[in-house]
């Protein structure tokens, strides 16, 4: 077999039928193969026919209606950000049950526009999609910055032929790796082809030039800064360049560019689905206009460089570690901590202001000329105090960790923000303010297993002053135990 990838993170392995069917589509002839597909280490095409109960570790099956899958929707599949309802979501398999769910509680109400978008999300974010009726393992994959997210999952439908091994589960796979991958298997697919199919490859060649040039660089760019829901008008590309302050040599990336490292970027996809493009540049100008604080700067950065954190770990396990670690500095591991008090003693400027889009909690920036500084937000969707208490703690985190990851930093906290980072400041916040250590300190003892009392709850928001839905994510998400209030 011919294999593409490393079977312990994400590959594709082949190998062609010595007799295969008989096929009308000449690609597909050429291409008809065994398909194994490998993610962290396990083979997710791996399956038990149920007629006869005999086993396989492949899928037999035309490797171009796969590689067809790729060049069709690679646009909306990798340079395409985010996915069409509001929130850090980065499972993309839980994201498709979402948007089921969201059209049957929606029904009478979704405009043709959002059912499009859904369609098209599922359409280029499953394998399925790719079967063309053939027998293919239930797997979902999202790309998000750095990484492609992978989930899989076997419904076991009674009237299914094929039960597969690989029940469920999930990864996050190098983008570079996997784009390496699929670039390999185009390839593989293009030379079994050969003359018998030249418009098959064609749409290869030009895909291959695309990815890795030009081309890949400004779908990505346009696709990270107008994702599914954004309402404004496309923007012409030199004037996106320009006040975006791309760096020299940005378009030499191809289909691997990083937008995240770009922050104006950051918070004009954070923006965009709400706001003109004239307003969301309006508001990166007044983040840049934010003066310099060279104390709290230089209190910031010896904090920082204190703190480790592990880039394999998924994001939330970054913020609960980071946490972890910034209450230990301050000698403080169970108790109630004084945000504001911390700012202050860190130097850190808090600003109020009245943001135009109500679902911007706060934005932080922090360059050579600006920062660091958060405005917090101050319409009253974010006005108590428990919610003042998350966005500083939120914002904390940005300043700590993703600075790091550019020259400068600017962020704008929405349920539109990229995932990853926003799942990372939202652990890392919800663990600074209410630490699993407290948790089982303060009412550890009249724990019951699987559920808490309400006036057990009410005592936790009291001691740590967080909201209600802090508490009962931390001690769902920490501890296991399920809120009463749920039943």
């Amino acid at each position: 077999m011919t294999l593409f990838g490393d079977r312990g993170a994400w590959a594709l392995e082949v190998e062609p039928l010595p007799r295969p069917p008989s096929e009308p589509d000449p690609a597909a002839a050429a291409t008809w193969c065994a398909l194994q597909i490998w993610v962290g280490g396990r083979n997710l095409t791996a399956h038990t026919r149920l007629d006869t109960m005999s086993g396989s570790a492949s899928v037999r099956w035309p490797a171009a209606f796969l590689g067809r899958w790729f060049l069709g929707v690679w646009d909306d599949l990798w340079a395409r950000a985010g996915w069409p309802l509001p929130g850090p979501m980065t499972n993309p398999l839980r994201a498709c049950e979402i948007l089921d769910a969201h059209i049957v509680q929606h029904d009478d109400s979704l405009d043709d526009e959002f059912l499009d978008r859904r369609d098209a999300f599922v359409r280029s974010h499953t394998l399925l999609a790719a079967a063309a009726g053939g027998v293919m393992p239930h797997v979902y994959l999202l790309r998000e910055g750095r990484h492609v997210h992978i989930s899989w999952h076997d419904p076991e439908e009674p009237a299914a032929p094929v039960r597969f091994h690989a029940s469920s589960g999930r990864a996050r796979v190098d983008a570079k790796h996997f784009i390496e991958v699929v670039t390999g298997f185009l390839e593989w697919c293009r030379e079994q082809v050969g003359t018998r199919d030249a418009g098959f490859v064609t749409e290869v060649g030009v895909w291959l030039g695309r990815a890795h040039g030009r081309e890949g660089a400004e779908a990505v760019l346009r696709g990270y800064v107008h994702p599914w829901a954004s309402a404004n008008g496309a923007v012409a590309l030199p004037t996106l360049v320009r006040e975006l302050a791309m760096p020299t040599g940005w378009d030499g990336e191809g289909a691997l560019l990083d937008i995240q490292d770009v922050p104006a970027a950051v918070v004009y996809r954070a923006l965009a689905p709400a706001m003109t493009s004239d307003d969301v540049l309006a508001i990166i100008a007044r983040l840049r206009q934010c003066p310099a604080n060279p104390a709290g700067a230089k209190q910031l950065q010896e904090l920082g460089e204190r703190l480790h954190w592990l880039a394999s770990d998924l994001p939330h396990d970054q913020g609960y570690a980071l946490a972890i670690q910034v209450r230990e500095r301050l000698s403080n591991a169970d108790g109630k901590l004084d945000v504001e008090a911390l700012f202050t003693d860190l130097g850190i400027e808090v600003r109020e202001d009245d943001l135009s889009d109500v679902s911007v909690a706060a934005a932080t920036v922090w360059s050579a000329s600006s920062g660091p500084v958060v405005l917090l937000n101050r319409t009253p969707a974010h006005s108590a105090a428990w919610a003042r208490r998350m966005s500083l703690a939120h914002e904390l985190c940005h300043l700590l960790v993703d600075r790091g990851r550019a020259a400068e930093l600017m962020v704008a906290s929405t349920p539109w923000a990229p995932p990853e980072i926003e799942q990372r400041a939202n652990a890392f916040a919800a663990e600074l303010l209410l630490p699993k250590s407290g948790l089982l300190r303060s009412i550890g003892s009249s724990l019951r297993p699987g559920w808490i009392t309400d006036a057990d709850r009410k005592a936790i928001m009291d001691e740590f002053q967080v909201g209600a839905t802090v508490c009962r994510k931390q001690l769902q998400n920490r501890l296991g135990i399920r809120d009463d209030t749920d039943e």
